[in-house]
Formats: structure tokens, C-alpha cells, sequence
């Protein structure tokens, strides 16, 4: 009587790739977890890689193996075999993941606009970019309303960008001259507030930090968050200036980092929506409409392209 197979290793030779893919799937679908060794052994080699890609520019490693689980379960092994389609297919995903706020540059998202971020995150370049924009390219009236008169040099760097820029610019020093600022420029169309920079682990500074933006409750408030700042820093900045709405985020120095995991993880975490990528000093040409696709990208590129 002939004997007939009746698994899949007796059909095929045990090595083949879509023997390893139906096993994983056979994994996944029992709702185990896959440990590294089988995903690394198992994995198709063009999903293998593309694993190893995403955990070397250090995206959440629980994260990439859910969206993988997702992606196995529900293509067919000859299409996860294709390197470029697999990595289209979990860019998608990744993509998906991330808030995005569309059409900041088309119009202004407020009249009052307050931009907070700890000390060199690159606020005053991105106000200095804003002004320029609002400016130039949208033909609106902008005041640029500096509050961050107590770092070093900052009063002459506001005043030369502003100066350059041709825009009229405010010092504020307490929270009862932000208030009085804002009443007074009635007939602006933008007001950018350039807030102090605070740090996160310092109370005092979050107090005063909080007492300036409570004066204004009609704006909308960005964190201005660098690329090159640690995921945990990032996170805690949200936590600490969660009282205050932040409408969403501007990331900044894109082009000073090779690796973008901290800022999707950050991103992704916080769920507050993508409103801008700003790379250099430079105010014309450096500030562009957040893309999730653009991000996503930059994890499978060379830098920031």
C-alpha cells in the first residue's frame, strides 16, 4: 500500500524556504511568540534582513516582530520572499503607525502659535523658518514674541534673525507681559512665541514654563523635538508637558543623525501628531511638511536624504 505524506517536511526538503515560512506561520497562528533564534532561522532571507535593518537603527524590537507576525500571516511566501515588495509592504505598516498633521504650511493651524523644547532643540531656527514662511510665501502679518530672554546671546540672536527676517519682534519677560503682548497685536494674522528653553528634570522651570503658557489659552502649542535627543528624553518631555496640550511635534536636526528608531519609537509612542521636519540653520529651504512615508524611509536609507 503506498504511504503518503502528511507533513510538509515529507514533501519538501526541510530547508527550503517555504517549509521554514509555514512553520513560523504555524507558530504565530498558535499565538506564540517567536524567539529571536526562530525568526532569525526561520525568516525568509529577505524578511531577515529587513529585520536586522530596523533593529540596528534601533526601532523597538517588539514592534518589528508584531509587524512581522502581521506581515507573515497574511502574505503568501513567494511574496515575502521578494526583499523590495516585503520591505514595501512593512513600510506601509510602519507608516501607518504615525499621526501625521497635514497642511501646517498651507495655512497657519492657529493665530497664536507657542513653540516649546528643552535648550537647544532648535526652537528659535524653527521660529525664525515660520516667520519667513508666514511671511513670504502666505503674505501674512507675523509678530515673533521672544520669551526666552534669559539664555545667553539669546535677545541678539532673536533680534538679528528677526531683523534679517524683517519682521517685528517682542521681548516678553514675565507671563503678564506675554498676556499684554498678545492683546496689543491685534491686527497680526501670526504670533510665534518663542518660549523659554526648560528642562524636563528641573520643577521650577516646568513651573515657570507653565505659567507663561497659561496666559495664552487660545494657542497651539509644538514641541520641537531634535533627532539627535534620546527616545527616553523625548518621552519624558512629553510627560512632563503633558498639562499643556501639545498639538503636535516639529523634529529638528534630521540631518545630524544616521539613525531615526528613537524618533519613530517616540513618535509612535506619544501618538501626537508629525507637523514638520526641519533640518540646518538655514531660514529658507530647511522646513518641510511632516511625511510619514519620509520618516519611514529614513530607517532603510543612508541618512536623511
Amino acid at each position: 500500500t503506498p504511504s503518503f505524506p502528511k507533513t510538509e517536511a515529507e514533501v519538501l526538503p526541510t530547508d527550503r524556504p517555504a517549509v521554514k515560512t509555514l512553520r513560523l506561520r504555524r507558530s504565530l497562528a498558535a499565538e506564540t511568540s517567536p524567539s529571536k533564534e526562530e525568526l532569525e532561522t526561520n525568516l525568509p532571507q529577505g524578511m531577515a534582513q529587513i529585520r536586522m535593518r530596523l533593529m540596528a537603527q534601533g526601532v523597538d524590537g517588539g514592534l518589528v516582530d508584531r509587524l512581522i507576525r502581521t506581515q507573515m500571516n497574511a502574505f503568501s511566501p513567494t511574496m515575502l520572499a521578494d526583499e523590495s515588495r516585503s520591505q514595501m509592504l512593512l513600510r506601509r505598516q510602519l507608516e501607518a503607525g504615525l499621526k501625521v498633521e497635514t497642511n501646517f504650511l498651507m495655512s497657519a493651524p492657529n493665530r497664536v502659535i507657542c513653540l516649546v523644547g528643552a535648550s537647544g532643540s532648535g526652537k528659535t531656527t524653527t521660529v525664525s523658518k515660520l516667520a519667513v514662511h508666514f511671511s513670504k510665501a502666505l503674505n501674512k502679518k507675523v509678530v515673533w514674541i521672544c520669551a526666552d530672554t534669559v539664555r545667553a546671546g539669546a535677545i541678539a540672536e532673536t533680534r538679528a534673525y528677526a531683523d534679517a527676517i524683517g519682521v517685528p519682534l517682542k521681548l516678553v519677560y514675565t507671563p503678564q507681559d506675554l498676556k499684554e503682548a498678545i492683546s496689543t497685536e491685534k491686527n497680526a494674522d501670526v504670533l510665534l512665541v518663542d518660549t523659554p528653553g526648560y528642562n524636563p528634570c528641573d520643577e521650577e522651570q516646568m513651573i515657570e514654563l507653565g505659567a507663561m503658557l497659561t496666559q495664552v489659552p487660545e494657542r497651539s502649542t509644538y514641541l520641537v523635538a531634535p533627532a539627535t535627543t534620546k527616545e527616553a528624553d523625548l518621552l519624558q518631555a512629553v510627560a512632563s508637558l503633558g498639562l499643556f496640550k501639545i498639538r503636535g511635534l516639529i523634529i529638528t536636526k534630521l540631518d545630524e543623525t544616521y539613525s531615526f528608531g528613537s524618533v519613530y519609537n517616540f513618535v509612535y509612542q506619544s501618538q501626537l501628531p508629525l507637523a514638520l521636519f526641519s533640518t540646518g540653520k538655514q531660514v529658507l529651504g530647511d522646513l518641510r511638511q511632516a511625511d510619514a512615508g519620509k520618516l519611514v524611509a529614513a530607517l532603510f536609507g543612508k541618512g536623511w536624504a
